[in-house]
């Protein structure tokens, strides 16, 4: 079973799937044509870790300039920008082309990404609701009409996006507690 997934552990904390970001970007490297494919799934903010965004925008930008992608162009593009150790380096640049199972599978491994963006989203909706909460000072219904809206927006985002059916059935919900 999976560490992160394991009940107790402090993993547990932490959503996000570091396989599935690394076979993202690994996939990417290694065929051009899937690099434009997941750009239509992600965004950089989706990637939890920071090297990771910094990889993903790398890959982006030079596709948007037309250009080809491999671990020795990102590097020097990397480079270029002064971000290259921020990223990981050479190593891990190379490291990515090996995690992939099968670079077919990248449209799945960057769904799986973008899904656990949306669950850090909520669970900071809930952690902030909590804090929220707390405050005396607040009429409780202006806490539940921003909570409200929050959730709202997050639905909003994930439909843009195409996370399927639950989200058009909770902004549906949403809709009809308003009528």
């Amino acid at each position: 079973e999976n560490q992160e997934s394991q009940p107790g552990s402090r993993k547990s904390l932490v959503i996000c799937d570091a396989d599935a970001e690394q076979a993202t970007l690994g996939s990417m490297l290694l065929v051009d044509v899937v690099a434009d494919e997941v750009s239509q799934i992600l965004r950089p903010a989706h990637f939890f870790y920071d090297g990771n965004k910094l990889v993903y925008e790398s890959i982006c930008r030079l596709r948007n300039s037309g250009n080809p992608v491999d671990p020795m162009i990102v590097s020097q593009e990397l480079e270029s920008c002064g971000k290259l150790t921020l990223a990981g380096g050479n190593e891990y640049l190379m490291r990515l082309m090996d995690v992939v199972p099968h670079a077919a599978n990248a449209k799945y491994y960057a769904t799986q990404v973008r899904s656990m963006y949306f669950r850090r989203q909520l669970r900071m909706l809930g952690v902030e609701a909590s804090e929220d909460a707390a405050k005396m000072h607040c009429e409780v219904g202006e806490l539940l009409a921003a909570q409200s809206k929050k959730i709202h927006d997050l639905l909003e985002e994930s439909v843009s996006e195409g996370v399927p059916d639950i989200a058009t059935l909770a902004t549906r919900s949403l809709e009809l507690s308003y009528e």
